[in-house]
């Protein structure tokens, strides 16, 4: 979970801002998001905004794969990764993708 600076309050979009800036729309103390997980019905969950990996069953592969730049891991549209302005609803797995 990511936390704000002191003197920073989390704003509707899930950004610290500077206090009195914004107004807090958010609690940075709520749980983690929950990704999916594999089951007999998908092929593929997203494992971050930018990444997902395929699924066989109820096993997870694994090798991670990388959106194109400017594109989100989608599975509602039964595709890998769509633009970025595509995107109806909310992410399936709104957490950043990590780190090498």
């Amino acid at each position: 979970i990511e936390s704000c600076e002191p003197g920073e309050v989390c704003s509707d979009g899930h950004w610290c801002r500077p206090e009195g800036e914004a107004e807090a729309g958010c609690d940075r103390t709520e749980t983690v998001p929950t990704c999916p997980q594999c089951s007999d019905s998908v092929t593929f969950v997203c494992t971050s905004r930018t990444t997902f990996q395929k699924c066989n069953g109820i096993d997870i592969d694994e090798q991670v794969y990388n959106c194109p730049a400017n594109k989100v891991c989608d599975m509602a549209s039964g595709k890998f990764c769509i633009d970025m302005c595509g995107q109806v609803g909310a992410l399936e797995c709104n957490i950043p993708a990590p780190t090498t």
